[in-house]
């Protein structure tokens, strides 16, 4: 027990600092932020006006991708270190967690600046307008989130390379005697990033910011439907010729997956009322919108009562009297 609250206490300030670091991430980020601390940095900027516009526009997306990088990590060392060894529940408890992370920081905070503290300052001072504020930083914003989808291509680009992997094995290869020892020792790939709940949860956002600004940015879904694209091509690619088979629980991480969309859609109707109700000289079109959260609920509801994927209904057991032949399922790419 005493180990366990080591470890957790342990957990809990690497994530303070790294959500520290989130914080002060525009900070260095920001070349307005840059100018205003180096003179050097003044005169650059000066010179090189297109440099600056493209520091602005490619450097504040990919400081966030970076450090939201490291939080899995740190996910995976309190969830394995307390209570669940299992490295597929660790996956689950990754996916619902991460996910969380990624919509207060990346679509909440990322919003209104960046700042932790301050949105929580503002927020005690004045609780009643939490979701107008919040909306009208993610309004304000959007132009962000145009250039943090692109972003991702990058990173599935590197991870079509697999340049990890082969970096171990190049190394494992002097000091192994076959080059099978060195591919054991180089897999699998580290799975707090790589593992299918952080995949799971990656990808979810990113259809999530889909969701929640196709109206106010319809730019987004065309950047959007680029990125599921070039997801499926990379993951096809690795899944089925590359990567070694992992642990699975039979779902898990698509059913959050699935509740975590239904949650984008419950935040796209909440956003969407404020709009109207900030922009309109009548209350109506925000209660109208308001309005689409009763089936949203009622759906919400539907997919935990209606559908059984946990267990075979007794319907559709086979007759003990013909027992089925006993067969393995083979996906056809896997036969070539």
């Amino acid at each position: 027990m005493r180990t366990i609250f080591l470890n957790l206490v342990l957990n809990i300030t690497l994530i303070s600092l790294l959500l520290h670091s989130l914080e002060r991430r525009s900070t260095y980020s920001e070349l307005k932020n840059l100018r205003t601390k180096a003179g050097f940095i003044d005169a650059f900027c000066d010179a090189l006006p297109n440099v600056a516009s493209l520091w602005d526009s490619l450097v504040a997306p990919y400081a966030l991708t970076i450090v939201m990088g490291f939080i899995p990590t740190f996910l995976s060392l309190a969830i394995s270190s307390t209570y669940q060894k299992s490295q597929g529940w660790v996956q689950v408890k990754i996916n619902n967690w991460y996910f969380w992370f990624q919509i207060i920081f990346i679509l909440f905070i990322t919003g209104l600046g960046g700042n932790f503290e301050k949105v929580i300052d503002a927020v005690l001072q004045n609780p009643s307008q939490l979701f107008t504020r919040i909306a009208n930083a993610i309004i304000a914003s959007t132009h962000f989130y145009l250039k943090y989808l692109p972003t991702q291509w990058t990173s599935l680009g590197m991870v079509m390379t697999r340049y990890i992997q082969v970096s171990k094995f190049k190394a494992f290869s002097g000091v192994k005697q076959t080059e099978q020892e060195a591919k054991d020792c180089s897999e699998p790939e580290d799975q707090d990033w790589y593992g299918v709940g952080c995949r799971f949860s990656r990808v979810t956002m990113q259809l999530t910011l889909v969701i929640v600004l196709c109206t106010l940015s319809p730019l987004i879904s065309l950047l959007g439907a680029i990125t599921f694209i070039l997801t499926r091509i990379v993951y096809s690619f690795l899944f089925i010729y590359a990567e070694t088979e992992k642990e699975d629980l039979g779902g898990w991480c698509w059913y959050h997956s699935l509740k975590h969309c239904q949650i984008a859609i419950f935040i796209y109707v909440i956003l969407m009322s404020i709009v109207l109700l900030e922009r309109s000289d009548s209350v109506v079109p925000a209660a109208v919108a308001w309005s689409a959260l009763l089936p949203c609920i009622y759906a919400f509801q539907r997919f935990e009562r209606a559908f059984n994927w946990q267990h075979l209904p007794f319907a559709a057991l086979p007759d003990e009297s013909h027992p089925a032949e006993k067969q393995r399922y083979v996906q056809p790419e896997l036969l070539g």
